[in-house]
């Protein structure tokens, strides 16, 4: 009894198990290898390597160069069991594009994120970004990413068209943002380039993330903060008087002054200030004169009384 109890709950716990590994995923890189041109058709192929875990074959992409449409090659398929022969074949048939140094053909780039995606939680899913190419100023496409994160780098590479105005460019960065994020790569077309420079950078794409060269641009978001509006705080109020508009004290213009002649100083007549002193202690000397006599008067007038007297 105990055993067939034990029996059915493991063909239970099997049964559970069993959607959890169907449905598992397991997340990867995309790289873009083997670059090449089909004249004839005006299509670019390359292969696609995607990593993800799902067991499949890379593929063979095509990139029209005149609309700019990237399709499946439907050459190979997830049960496609001869792709590699299948790769060399086309290797062989189409000719393989070179990159070029985009800034030698004064080939600049700006991107700048223009959108974000959240999770309900409110966390980042991804992030949206704008690419200008342009060329000695001038603007030449603009191309739409999704990526993961507004301060994350992107690369570019360069592969002009044969015979053409043409360049197809390659993207690789951050762009699937699947478990923290893996490096993805996709090929877009620029018209109206003018080459100045075609010297070969780099001769084949291999299945790896494209690598920072002398020929490839690393951009980076110029993102504008968003501001927050926060609770303005009073600051603290000082009594310092300030003056906007100052105006300057009225000053009155110098007087002039006479002209000075050139007079010597020894011929100059002073005003007679010890006049007055002088005619003050003239009179009071002539009061005591006066008095000295009115005094000698008396003396003598008193003696010759008393004489007449006792005569």
């Amino acid at each position: 009894m105990n055993k067939s109890i034990l029996f059915l709950c493991a063909i239970a716990l099997a049964i559970v198990s069993i959607p959890q590994i169907t449905h598992a995923t397991v997340g990867g890189p995309t790289f873009i290898s083997d670059i090449r041109y089909d004249e004839a058709a005006n299509n670019i192929y390359y292969v696609r390597n995607s990593f993800g875990g799902k067991g499949c074959p890379p593929t063979i992409n095509r990139l029209n160069v005149t609309s700019g449409v990237t399709t499946n090659s439907g050459l190979i398929t997830c049960s496609t069991k001869n792709y590699s022969q299948i790769i060399d074949s086309f290797a062989q048939n189409f000719k393989g594009l070179p990159s070029v140094n985009l800034r030698k053909n004064n080939i600049s780039a700006s991107m700048r994120v223009v959108g974000k995606e959240e999770f309900s939680s409110g966390s980042l899913l991804r992030t949206k970004f704008e690419i200008t190419l342009s060329q000695n100023g001038r603007e030449k496409g603009v191309f739409k990413l999704d990526g993961c994160f507004p301060d994350q780098p992107i690369l570019i590479a360069g592969y002009p068209v044969p015979n053409t105005k043409n360049m197809a460019l390659l993207f690789s960065g951050k762009l699937n943002c699947f478990e923290g994020g893996y490096i993805y790569e996709k090929m877009a077309i620029v018209e109206d380039v003018i080459f100045t420079d075609t010297t070969t950078v780099e001769w084949y794409k291999r299945v790896e993330a494209l690598q920072i060269s002398s020929g490839t641009l690393v951009v980076y978001a110029e993102e504008k903060p968003t501001t927050v509006p926060t609770p303005q705080v009073n600051p603290p109020v000082y009594n310092i008087p300030t003056v906007t508009n100052p105006e300057l004290p009225k000053m009155t213009p110098p007087q002039e002054q006479p002209p000075v002649s050139n007079i010597s100083t020894s011929d100059t007549q002073l005003p007679d200030t010890a006049a007055p002193e002088q005619d003050k202690q003239s009179r009071t000397l002539m009061e005591i004169l006066v008095g000295i006599v009115i005094l000698l008067a008396g003396i003598t007038v008193g003696r010759s009384y008393t004489s007449s007297k006792v005569r």
